[in-house]
């Protein structure tokens, strides 16, 4: 940690810092971008936006103590946060949708004639607010019902798996084996079945 001539603190790192910072914060992230949904993409483009928010607060802290502090870990959290919610939301804004969602009424065929399209309404339909509402509350009754069938020890194994944490982590958390954690996450994936 350097300090600056001005008395604030900022957060430098060398690479081998901020790879142990990444390494850390992974779960952390996961667990976060798994909350919420990106119209057009997935779980990773989250995930990313979760390391870029990261990156900003690397960038950005200027409090007391150094990248173990929790001072830091709460400052990175709200900016991990924030750069996902700020992706959602523009990927969310109404101006955008025109471009997002363009679909062509009337199409050209190799002859160069025009036609009205009849695939549109089945396009439409895939993007049914409440078709995907319906689908959450489906998903999360289904998630209820496995975790009815799944011992004590399979659900915290589950709801680590779930928030982010990888095999090894939840093994330490559980005090288990990592073979022991494999094999429920298979008996769970099996239950599922």
């Amino acid at each position: 940690m350097n300090h600056s001539d001005k008395g604030a603190n900022s957060l430098k790192l060398s690479s081998e810092q901020l790879e142990d910072l990444i390494v850390k914060f992974s779960s952390t992230i996961r667990a976060i971008s798994r909350r919420y949904y990106l119209v057009g993409g997935g779980e990773d483009d989250l995930y990313q936006e979760g390391m870029i928010g990261l990156f900003q607060a690397c960038k950005n802290y200027h409090g007391e103590g150094d990248q173990n502090s929790e001072e830091f870990k709460a400052f990175a959290i709200m900016c991990i946060k924030r750069q996902i919610y700020d992706a959602i939301k523009s990927a969310n804004k109404k101006h955008n949708e025109p471009l997002n969602n363009y679909v062509p009424i009337i199409k050209t065929n190799s002859e160069n004639q025009e036609y009205e399209r009849t695939d549109i309404l089945e396009i439409a339909e895939e993007y049914n607010p409440e078709e995907l509402f319906l689908d959450k509350e489906e998903h999360i009754e289904k998630l209820n019902l496995v975790k009815s069938k799944l011992s004590e020890f399979e659900n915290q194994v589950l709801d680590l798996y779930l928030s982010g944490e990888r095999q090894s982590e939840i093994a330490k958390q559980l005090k288990k084996d990592v073979k022991s954690i494999d094999n429920t996450i298979q008996r769970i994936k099996n239950k599922l079945k």
